[in-house]
């Protein structure tokens, strides 16, 4: 999914991110930064030779279950510009989906405690 396209120094800047998280930074269509992002993340580019600092931020993380994704743009750690993300669908399925595999966790982390206070073995009723 497309989250942001613009016009930097001249430059098409492009960031996309996966379903699964993943943020690719393109510039003129070339990739220059990847990253994970699970809560928040920044990428490092350098346009003109001038360095660009983009974050990925959620701004009121309560509000309305997504809060207000959002970009910034830095450079010398002025704000540049500041764009807000609006595929709210998108990420409400990303922030459920986090809650379950959460949840998930939780679980398969509990039943293996309790395996290993019972010796990890199995009892039958």
């Amino acid at each position: 999914m497309r989250l942001l396209e613009l016009n930097i120094g001249g430059k098409q800047l492009e960031i996309n991110r996966t379903f699964w998280g993943k943020e690719t930074v393109l510039l003129d269509e070339h990739i220059v930064s990847q990253k994970r992002n699970i809560i928040g993340t920044s990428h490092k580019i350098e346009i003109a030779g001038q360095i660009y600092e983009l974050k990925y931020i959620v701004k009121n993380a309560w509000k309305k279950l997504t809060g207000e994704p959002t970009i910034q743009i830095n450079s010398e750690g002025e704000l540049v510009s500041e764009h807000k993300i609006n595929h709210k669908s998108f990420l409400r399925l990303q922030f459920f989906i986090g809650l379950v595999a959460m949840y998930a966790t939780y679980l398969i982390v509990h039943k293996i405690v309790e395996l290993a206070q019972n010796g990890f073995f199995l009892h039958e009723y």
